[in-house]
């Protein structure tokens, strides 16, 4: 909470030979990420990849939250996720704009929806935060330290998508079933003189472009697993628009405080 992220980690033996669950606690290189957003990415060239988004620090003169930025991390277990000492987070591209309060999902393509936010200076009153009405849509590669985003574009080929609501704190966006977003709620900065459109009420739905790229896979045959782990198991899928190249498990959402903590991304191996 204070400048630094905790990852959990698998079962370990401690000092008084107890196998548990542990907290993994890893220096964030000095950037402040409070209520900025995560997500755990598990793919075949990289794996355990833990991504942060945004963020900002709490002032205690000032009262609030502020200072967003747009900062990107990578958590680097460097072989050994146990080992503190080996462990580091690394910066990758920025995202192009600065948010506090974002939601980031992780779609079927790998790439990161990141959504919402408001961006605010610690040296400005907090009625005069901006929020982030342009959503981003990042590919974090597979490298390291790179990355790339690019603001999703609108209909009439301008350079951004605006949103019609702000989505502060306590706003969520999950992944459905069907491969689009919803996204809904949230905060007003200044609810009493109403200065952005409050949007508790109002819910949108976000269709990600590979929704528009032919008909999705059928499955047709899988099998009843008891206790996933491990191993491979069968499933067949058909499709009428090319050869399937990615297969992934993503795990249904869990959310409190705009912030969704049970996301998982695991892309599989397969053969035709």
């Amino acid at each position: 909470f204070l400048g630094d992220a905790w990852a959990i980690q698998p079962p370990y033996s401690d000092v008084v030979g107890h196998s548990d669950w542990r907290l993994h606690r890893a220096e964030l290189a000095g950037v402040d990420r409070r209520y900025g957003s995560a997500v755990l990415l598990h793919t075949l060239d990289r794996k355990d990849r833990v991504l942060t988004f945004g963020g900002g620090k709490f002032v205690s003169s000032y009262g609030a939250f502020c200072d967003a930025h747009s900062s990107v991390q990578e958590f680097i277990a460097n072989g050994d996720a146990a080992d503190e000492a080996s462990t580091e987070w690394r910066n990758k591209t920025p995202m192009l704009l600065a948010r506090q309060h974002c939601n980031a999902v992780v779609l079927p393509t790998g790439k990161i929806l990141i959504v919402g936010g408001e961006d605010i200076s610690c040296n400005v009153a907090l009625d005069e935060s901006i929020p982030s009405y342009e959503p981003e849509l990042y590919d974090p590669g597979t490298h390291e330290t790179s990355g790339s985003t690019e603001l999703l574009a609108r209909p009439d080929n301008a350079p951004g998508y605006l949103v019609p609501y702000s989505r502060i704190y306590h706003a969520l966006a999950v992944l459905l079933t069907d491969g689009s977003v919803l996204v809904m709620g949230g905060e007003t900065p200044n609810p009493a003189t109403h200065q952005f459109p409050d949007p508790a009420m109002a819910v949108e739905i976000f269709s990600p472009p590979y929704l528009f790229h032919g008909q999705q896979p059928t499955i047709v045959t899988w099998e009843t697993m008891v206790n996933f782990g491990p191993g491979t198991f069968t499933m067949t899928a058909v499709t009428s628009d090319g050869p399937i190249d990615r297969v992934v498990l993503l795990r249904p959402a869990a959310l409190t405080h705009h912030f969704d903590t049970d996301q998982r991304y695991i892309e599989l191996s397969f053969t035709d």
